[in-house]
């Protein structure tokens, strides 16, 4: 179950209630009946809409592949022919600083083969590795490995390195009976791109078809068969942490999960071809030269994919320059090589604009404070500080609603014989005052696109991957030792006290359910929603003790 999903339980819960004590009087104060009706009746219609309708970017089961995207003209070539030329030397590898990074480069296949990104955490630098040295059977699995129908060449010579201003520049060679390859690197120095210049030359009458290999980023921690402790509640599968997409144009199209790995499809002249994880993209994003006639992808699973660009077939010698992103989802990062992978950030498209900010004021706030579980607590503040006054006025209409009820309770004992007359009544009653125990409903309105939005951010944003906070090592996973839920349910616990208790019993359900699915979340996130409800629980008795709210 997402964290949607049961914002959207709780709030139905919530109006389930004040529906069943309007309409349904005897049952008024029967506490756990209630709860039990409502809570399995929202359940239930969850359970019945995941079914029907699965989750965004999810293929419904016994959807094939072929129905999402271009199926393939003639054969996928994903098999490589290595020439069986023994090694005379050891392999060379060279190693390029940027300010974004660390890049290695080897000889074997001229290849890169590890790459880390700088990121600086509470003040540490760390480095969060997307690709690392493949093992000596996994050739076809390394970053840029050129490949041929046949005589595929592995044994590169390093020819030349050169440090420019803007970029280094590294370039390899190697020979074979049928082709010479060169390859020229230009590693930029400010933006996480990696240019590749491309020379292949056939030798004799051969007829050459190369094809470019390059995997998707590694995502820490994720296992094929996948963590089903974050499965939704009713069975569907968890998040697939590895997502090819296919820009053209305005076009984007996705493939994940089971699509991904029964993926038998192609798709010619892409403009944008690629892999993204959880943080980090590993895109083609320029082609001038239309190296990539077609684009499809070698054997996959949930958690790596090798993207495949095939070239065209050549008789004579042809060079061509493409392009790579290999950098993280941040806007900073990508926005100067392709901002259509703002699509690929996960926010909700209509709350995009409210998850930008929001993580813009938690960068401004560690700025301060140096540790984003702090500045994660100081944006709860805010919040709550913006959010006081339409607080207030919930807790006034919440005051009110015994005296409405009191009302209510009049016209059905006046009118209890005439059914017409008590239905005209009712109708005229929610005219004037509106459905009682509605108003409290109120905050939890506005606060639900926060909640949405934020989740979203938290649940992408590189800033919070590895951040420690007190005893949680890292922010963006769940709190290894439950503390935080646990506090999440005290305090929702808490603020349940604080109401009469004809209202206390859908808080109660809230924080069942919370407490229920609270322990498989990003802690970040239940940071939040912990300290929103104990910051709850205080701003009640201190508008109690001010006599702001009776």
């Amino acid at each position: 179950m997402t964290i949607i999903e049961i914002l959207l339980t709780a709030l139905a819960v919530v109006g389930v209630s004040a529906l069943m004590n309007y309409f349904w009087p005897s049952r008024r104060g029967n506490f756990w009946q209630n709860t039990l009706i409502t809570t399995g009746t929202v359940l239930i219609g969850l359970s019945v809409s995941q079914y029907f309708f699965p989750p965004k970017g999810k293929a419904p089961e016994g959807t094939a592949a072929a129905q999402l995207c271009p199926p393939a003209e003639r054969p996928l070539n994903r098999e490589v022919d290595f020439v069986d030329a023994k090694q005379r030397k050891a392999p060379v590898e060279t190693e390029v600083e940027t300010t974004w990074g660390q890049l290695t480069f080897t000889t074997n296949g001229a290849v890169l083969d590890r790459i880390g990104f700088r990121r600086t955490v509470n003040g540490h630098e760390r480095m969060s590795y997307t690709i690392s040295p493949a093992g000596q059977y996994e050739r076809e699995d390394r970053c840029f490995l050129v490949a041929f129908d046949q005589e595929t060449p592995y044994h590169y010579e390093f020819v030349d390195r050169r440090d420019g201003e803007e970029d280094v520049q590294l370039t390899y060679e190697a020979r074979s009976s049928r082709a010479t390859v060169r390859k020229i690197y230009a590693i930029s120095k400010k933006l996480c791109t990696v240019d590749l210049t491309l020379e292949v030359e056939p030798r004799g009458d051969a007829t050459l078809t190369p094809r470019l290999f390059f995997p998707s980023p590694i995502v820490p921690g994720c296992s094929i068969g996948g963590d089903q402790s974050r499965s939704s509640l009713f069975g569907g599968p968890p998040p697939d942490p590895t997502v090819l997409f296919v820009m053209n144009g305005a076009s984007t199209k996705k493939l994940s999960g089971t699509a991904l790995a029964e993926n038998t499809c192609s798709w010619p002249l892409p403009e944008v071809f690629g892999t993204d994880g959880r943080y980090f993209i590993h895109a083609l994003v320029k082609d001038p030269t239309k190296f990539a006639q077609r684009a499809y992808t070698g054997p996959a699973n949930r958690c790596a994919v090798t993207s495949i660009l095939e070239g065209p077939a050549v008789t004579e010698a042809t060079r061509w320059q493409l392009s790579f992103y290999m950098g993280p989802k941040e806007e900073r990062a990508f926005m100067p090589v392709e901002p259509r992978f703002d699509q690929l950030l996960g926010y909700y498209w209509i709350l995009a604009p409210l998850s930008k900010l929001l993580l813009r004021i938690l960068n401004l706030l560690y700025d301060y404070v140096h540790n984003y579980g702090w500045a994660i607590l100081l944006l709860t503040l805010l919040i709550k500080l913006l959010m006081l006054p339409f607080s207030i006025r919930a807790d006034r209409s919440m005051k009110q609603r015994g005296e409405l009820e009191k009302k209510l309770n009049y016209i059905q004992q006046k009118y209890k014989h005439d059914r017409a007359r008590l239905e005209q009544e009712r109708a005229e009653f929610i005219r004037k005052h509106g459905i009682p125990g509605m108003g409290g409903c109120l905050p939890m309105l506005l606060q639900l696109p926060i909640f949405v939005a934020l989740n979203s951010v938290l649940s992408v944003a590189l800033e919070l991957h590895q951040a420690p906070f007190l005893w949680i090592p890292d922010l963006s996973a769940a709190d290894p030792y439950y503390i935080l839920p646990a506090i999440l349910v005290g305090g929702m616990l808490l603020q349940s006290l604080t109401v009469d208790q004809k209202n206390r019993f859908s808080m109660v359900a809230t924080a069942v359910i919370f407490g229920a699915f609270s322990v498989n979340f990003a802690s970040g996130l239940i940071l939040y929603i912990a300290a929103n409800s104990v910051l709850s629980v205080a701003q009640t008795k201190v508008l109690q003790l001010l006599r702001i709210v009776k």
